[in-house]
């Protein structure tokens, strides 16, 4: 590129071929002629460092041709190699990458990336190209492979200390999480809060903060071949659970820690009944619901949240869950006529006490509620099996109803039965642990078909197509 400074240089007009003589601690790139004055002829020099000569031939007045190779620009270089991340990485696409010109010195500012296909969350080789363009428009490409490659699996040892909601849309979330049989004391130890929605199986992230004093114990494992250090494994932070950072829906909570080039993650699940808020509305009117899954063998976290808010905002009374159960389900005269129980351990149910009962339908995509009446009953059969007495009376845990539900739009919807006693209530999903059969039921050319979900707590959904 033409650049630098200009001196005149005296050629003599007679002559075909000259040298242009060194100039000092100079080199030229271009020559330009400058016309004729006082019977002399004139070239306009452009030079930079580096070059000491320049070999003018056929000078005609004028005109001033010239040996192009020697006036040759060069095209800039970029520096930049192939690279492997492990998944989930942060990355500097620019980093470690520069670029030369001849001319024009360093111009690693001018890189440009015009082409990136690279997805730090899934394994595979991606490619990056970069373009630079030197000062006399030479234009440089070059890609190169961008690797993102997985972590080795390992075990996970985890403690759950709490998950309590503290203020606006914000919980803390504390407790340990390491990789099982290796020192885990090294600064780049990552950890992770997941929440993992049930329906899109799509995890939303948020990265911890490790709890570096005070935390509630030395940790270790008497599963261990020798004694490891697990310091770094303690955490405690703050989660975002507004509408900005999770979308709505049903999820199961994870931790997750990277140590070096291993991973290991776990359900976070509260097994010693540690602190937990169960049940919250936040600022905005956004609800939470929190319960543990003993269904399921890992017995997981669920974590539930509603734009339009909770079913009842009472937290429960103790860390049981409510228990809905039917005998009857099914469609009579375009009605679905529905017999079962509801209700809690540590509650009272007499006859004496009012008891509301209420049958709430929740479309599983827009979250909309229908609410049905269905009260309690005091006449039947009222044994209730529970895993262990409380010594109170179930009298008026059983409803028996039928609803009208011909007008329901189509979709899928969630059962839900709240029950209140005084002052308490409760909800829950309508479950089914006997693997019952349904049939299906046309009403106004609509399909009506239950179905039962082993993932979610063995619940009954309705489905409208």
């Amino acid at each position: 590129s033409l650049a630098g400074d200009t001196q005149n240089i005296r050629l003599e007009p007679s002559t075909s071929s000259s040298i242009i003589g060194s100039l000092p601690s100079a080199s030229y790139v271009g020559v330009i002629a400058d016309g004729i004055y006082g019977g002399l002829s004139w070239a306009k020099i452009y030079y930079n460092n580096g070059v000491t000569g320049w070999i003018v031939t056929n000078y005609d007045g004028c005109f001033l041709s010239y040996d192009a190779a020697a006036l040759k620009n060069n095209f800039p270089v970029i520096n930049a190699s192939d690279k492997v991340y492990l998944i989930n990485s942060i990355i500097d696409y620019k980093k470690e990458v520069t670029a030369i010109d001849i001319e024009d010195g360093d111009i690693t500012s001018h890189i440009e990336i015009i082409s990136n296909n690279v997805n730090p969350s899934v394994v595979g080789v991606y490619q990056v190209t970069y373009k630079v363009v030197d000062s006399n428009n030479n234009t440089t490409t070059k890609t190169i492979n961008i690797t993102i490659s997985d972590y080795i699996e390992k075990e996970a040892l985890t403690s759950f200390q709490s998950f309590t909601y503290k203020s606006g849309d914000i919980y803390e979330v504390s407790g340990l999480i390491v990789v099982s049989g290796m020192n885990n004391n090294s600064e780049d130890i990552k950890q992770t809060f997941i929440l993992r929605n049930m329906d899109t199986k799509e995890d939303y992230r948020f990265p911890l903060t490790n709890w570096k004093e005070n935390y509630p114990f030395e940790f270790s494992n008497v599963g261990d071949d020798k004694p490891y250090d697990y310091s770094k494994g303690w955490f405690k932070s703050d989660v975002d659970l507004s509408s900005n950072s999770l979308p709505q829906g049903d999820y199961i909570a994870y931790v997750e820690i990277t140590n070096g080039v291993y991973k290991a993650s776990r359900v976070f699940h509260n097994l010693s009944y540690k602190p937990m808020t169960k049940r919250q509305t936040l600022q905005s009117g956004r609800g939470i619901y929190m319960e543990m899954n003993y269904f399921e063998r890992s017995i997981p976290l669920n974590v539930s949240i509603r734009d339009n808010g909770l079913i009842s905002d009472n937290p429960p009374i103790n860390y049981d869950i409510m228990f809905n159960f039917f005998n009857k389900l099914e469609f009579v005269d375009e009605k679905l006529y529905i017999r079962g129980t509801s209700h809690n351990v540590g509650i009272d149910y007499n006859v004496n006490n009012e008891v509301v009962r209420t049958l709430i339908l929740e479309n599983n995509t827009t979250y909309e509620r229908f609410t049905y009446d269905i009260g309690s009953i005091s006449t039947g059969d009222y044994v209730v099996t529970l895993r262990a007495t409380d010594g109170l009376d179930k009298t008026r845990v059983w409803y028996d109803a039928n609803i009208d539900i011909k007008d329901l739009p189509k979709g899928t919807y969630t059962i839900y039965i709240k029950t209140q006693v005084g002052s308490f209530s409760d909800y829950g999903p309508l479950t089914d642990l006997s693997y019952r059969t349904f049939n299906s039921k046309m009403i106004n050319d609509k399909n009506y078909i239950f179905q039962r979900i082993d993932s979610k707590r063995f619940r009954i959904e309705l489905v409208i197509n």
